[in-house]
């Protein structure tokens, strides 16, 4: 079953408190940008099932409807979903350009919000944790820190295969997310740990699914019911 934290905000979010829980994050990342700048980003997750990939998602778009220059990453090589939770059209990403089979003005795909742009995963590849420790894509990754405010990518969760302990290394900030509500901190433990373990720069951790008990917060405020 989808959970209302699963959803998508979309081009012209409505007014809730999902909507300002995404823009209060974008704010703290905004004041961090500040005191320490820093522009490439990386969403990983615990455990599968957190939310991560969603939360990378909605983050990019809070951002680009603040007039950010986004691009928003589908770095999970294994299981990729932003390309299908966006409905993008089939077509070149990440694997390509990191192959050299495609440019990255050819695989970015550009939003309904003006400044937001999408790299899906593009091709196939078997070997991702190589993929994404190479030569190419640190140049990838680079190439769009020059071009954009904010980089988002999303990796697969910590831990199950070494991908986001590697993406962990090339981006400038990691931020995790955790799923409230879960019987055991071991996994949110072990996954700091191997975090820090692999030099990632922990920025801070993402608690998802709390809405229900602090929306009313938001809809006394506003009158809403």
């Amino acid at each position: 079953m989808l959970r209302q934290t699963d959803t998508l905000l979309g081009a012209r979010p409505p007014g809730c408190a999902y909507f300002e829980a995404f823009r209060a994050l974008r704010t703290n990342i905004t004041a961090a940008q500040e005191k320490e700048r820093f522009s490439s980003l990386l969403i990983t997750g615990a455990r599968p099932g957190d939310g991560k990939t969603t939360v990378a998602v909605n983050l990019g778009i809070v951002a680009a409807l603040a007039r950010k220059k986004v691009a928003l990453v589908d770095a999970d090589l294994r299981h990729p979903a932003i390309g299908e939770m966006l409905e993008l059209p089939p077509g070149p990403g990440l694997v390509d350009v990191c192959n050299g089979e495609a440019s990255l003005d050819d695989a970015l795909v550009r939003m309904d919000i003006e400044t937001l742009c999408v790299l899906p995963t593009g091709a196939t590849w078997p070997m991702a944790a190589e993929l994404l420790g190479s030569t190419e894509m640190t140049d990838a990754l680079g190439d769009m820190q020059e071009r954009f405010d904010l980089v988002i990518l999303d990796s697969p969760p910590v831990g199950a295969v070494a991908d986001a302990g590697v993406l962990s290394r090339l981006v400038e900030r990691t931020l995790l997310v955790v799923r409230a509500g879960s019987r055991s901190p071991e996994p949110e433990q072990r996954a700091l740990q191997s975090l820090e373990k692999a030099g990632a720069h922990i920025l801070g951790i993402v608690v998802n699914d709390i809405l229900p008990r602090d929306s009313m917060t938001y809809q006394q405020y506003y009158s809403y019911r």
